[in-house]
C-alpha cells in the first residue's frame, strides 16, 4: 500500500500536470487562455489535492468557430465598459437543438463575423437546480435561447430554438 506521502506527491504531479494542460491549450489556441494554475490544499493527514481551479481558468469555452466567455460578470461588464452588444446564449448539454444551433446557424460565416463585435457569453444550464436564477433573470423558458442586449442591457433580439433568423440577428448585432 503507497504511503501518503507518495500518494500527496502523486496528486501534487497530477495538480501540476493539470494546470499545464490548461495553459498548454491556450498556446495551441483551443480557446483556453493561460491562467494560474490548480489551488492545491497541502493540509495535513491527507496530502496534496486539487481544491478548485481559479474562475478565470474556466471562464472560456471554445465550441465551434466563436470563442464564448461563461463568466457573466465579466462578460456583461466588458460590453458596457467596450460599448458592444452582449450575445447570449442558453444551452444545455443533454439539449440535441442547442448542439445543432451551435453547429448550424452560429457557424455560418456571416453570423461568426458579425458575432466577433460583439462579447458572446454562453450560459449552460444543464443543471436546472443550480442555473434556475440565472436561467429566470434572463427570462429563458426553454434551450437553446439566443439573446442580443445592447451595451446598456436593453434586448435588440431574442430567438428559442435551432431555428433562427439569420439577417434579423446580424442586424442586432451590427446596431
Amino acid at each position: 500500500m503507497p504511503s501518503a506521502k507518495g500518494s500527496g506527491a502523486a496528486a501534487l504531479a497530477l495538480a501540476l500536470l493539470a494546470g499545464g494542460l490548461v495553459a498548454g491549450l491556450g498556446s495551441l489556441g483551443c480557446g483556453a487562455e493561460a491562467r494560474p494554475e490548480a489551488v492545491i490544499d497541502l493540509g495535513p493527514g491527507e496530502g496534496a489535492r486539487v481544491v478548485a481551479l481559479p474562475p478565470a481558468a474556466t471562464d472560456r469555452v471554445a465550441r465551434g468557430p466563436i470563442a464564448w466567455s461563461s463568466d457573466v460578470v465579466s462578460a456583461r461588464a466588458k460590453a458596457r465598459r467596450d460599448e458592444r452588444p452582449l450575445l447570449i446564449l442558453a444551452v444545455a448539454e443533454w439539449s440535441v437543438a442547442s448542439a445543432e444551433l451551435e453547429r448550424g446557424p452560429l457557424a455560418v460565416p456571416k453570423v461568426v463575423q458579425a458575432v466577433r463585435r460583439a462579447v458572446a457569453l454562453r450560459l449552460d444550464l444543464t443543471d436546472a437546480d443550480a442555473t434556475g436564477d440565472l436561467a429566470e433573470s434572463y427570462r429563458v423558458a426553454s434551450v437553446p435561447t439566443l439573446i442580443v442586449l445592447g451595451p446598456e442591457g436593453e434586448e435588440r433580439f431574442r430567438s428559442a430554438g435551432p431555428d433562427l433568423d439569420l439577417d434579423a440577428l446580424v442586424s442586432a448585432l451590427e446596431e
